[in-house]
């Protein structure tokens, strides 16, 4: 779907392959939908992707004043779960129908959900994500995630960056650039493999379910995943195994966003909902500007304390906290400690190293096979006169 709403994007002279080519660049290493993406990087208006969505889909975009009357309990408390777990808003009951805005129209569980649970037929309206989040702030608590909630219209009417912005300009709202170099730990994406090199065969160990693969199996799976989410999934399962505490985080702009955690072998829900800001003193901040882990007694400062408290734990004896380094910028914080009273096992710095690197060349390796695939269409279509004619 994303690639298509790209490919459509550009035929409709609404963005140029440029423009695609960062914006999916960004969206592996962030996630977001690729519309918000390039809407965040000032390459779309955000009225201008409604206009879209409405076209690409046929169906028609919800206004504000429209969404402004919805009530946000029509259907007690499913209404708040239909917009936190699938991004859908009930505007009106019409009989024997339900009218609802969607952020992805094309997604039949979340249609097939709304449905049983109103036992209505479903009328549809497309909500572009930013309009719906700030919806769902609103009116469910529901937290806006960090790359929508900066974005916003500059004097030329286009949301994000200011015009005329230079790639590294577009790339601070995404990640932290280059500070100093330096330091025991400090990484750097190997070579990617040839995006046109042939994928590994499918392996016996594939079939079997994450947690019942080797080590090195599951790190095979770290290194052949061709999406970000089956990159989380096999981190989760081999955080289980190595950490009493793990936490993987997202950088955007100068924000650090929750991904994947576990204490105790638990998933924390409440750290992967968490936002702490960069630029405010940690060790966090720390380790993005030196682009070097760190490993030591865990400091007490205000933002380490919410995010143990998060964490659901007491604060660790030692921690260890490491960069995910793409393309010279820190896109990824990997979290770990062994709890509040025993250190770090011996193994546990190059363990985490290991996977660090891992998933900075599988980011790589998505990104340059991405671009491959952008190429080799963008010369079928130049071949095929056929193709948008």
């Amino acid at each position: 779907m994303e690639e298509r709403l790209g490919t459509a994007l550009i035929r409709a002279g609404r963005i140029d392959s440029a423009a695609l080519e960062e914006a999916l660049d960004v969206q592996i290493t962030t996630g977001g939908r690729l519309g918000s993406v390039l809407v965040a990087l000032g390459h779309l208006r955000e009225e201008d992707l409604a206009t879209f969505l409405s076209e690409h889909h046929g169906l028609p975009v919800v206004d504000r004043e429209s969404l402004s009357r919805a009530d946000p309990h029509l259907f007690g408390d499913f209404s708040r779960d239909f917009a936190a777990h699938h991004q859908v808003i009930c505007l009106a009951v019409l009989g024997r129908n339900v009218e609802v805005a969607m952020v992805d129209p094309g997604d039949v569980t979340a249609r097939e959900v709304v449905e049983q649970r109103t036992r209505r037929r479903l009328i549809l309206k497309v909500v572009p994500e930013a309009m719906f989040w700030d919806y769902a702030q609103r009116h469910y608590d529901l937290k806006k995630p960090e790359r929508l909630s900066w974005t916003h219209p500059d004097a030329s009417g286009r949301a994000g960056t200011p015009p005329g912005a230079s790639p590294d300009e577009r790339a601070e709202l995404f990640g932290a650039r280059n500070a100093h170099i330096g330091g025991d730990f400090t990484m750097r994406a190997p070579e990617a493999p040839a995006p046109s090199a042939p994928r590994t065969p499918v392996v016996p160990w594939a079939r079997l379910p994450l947690d019942q693969r080797t080590e090195d199996e599951l790190l095979a799976t770290m290194i052949n995943a061709t999406e970000r989410s089956e990159l989380g999934n096999a981190l989760e399962v081999w955080a289980r195994r190595h950490a009493h505490g793990f936490a993987a985080l997202v950088l955007r702009r100068n924000e650090a966003e929750g991904w994947v955690a576990l204490s105790g072998g638990e998933r924390m829900a409440r750290v992967e909902a968490l936002s702490f800001s960069l630029e405010n003193e940690s060790v966090f901040r720390d380790v993005v500007q030196m682009e070097a882990g760190y490993q030591g007694s865990a400091p007490g400062g205000a933002i380490e304390q919410t995010f143990f408290a998060a964490l659901g734990r007491a604060r660790p004896r030692e921690l260890l906290l490491l960069p995910v380094i793409v393309q010279g910028r820190v896109v990824n914080l990997l979290y770990l400690d062994g709890g509040p009273e025993a250190p770090l096992a011996y193994e546990a710095r190059e363990e985490l190293e290991r996977v660090a690197e891992i998933i900075s060349a599988t980011y790589l390796r998505m990104i340059l096979t991405q671009r491959a695939k952008m190429r080799r269409d963008r010369m079928s279509e130049a071949s095929d006169p056929g193709v948008g004619g």
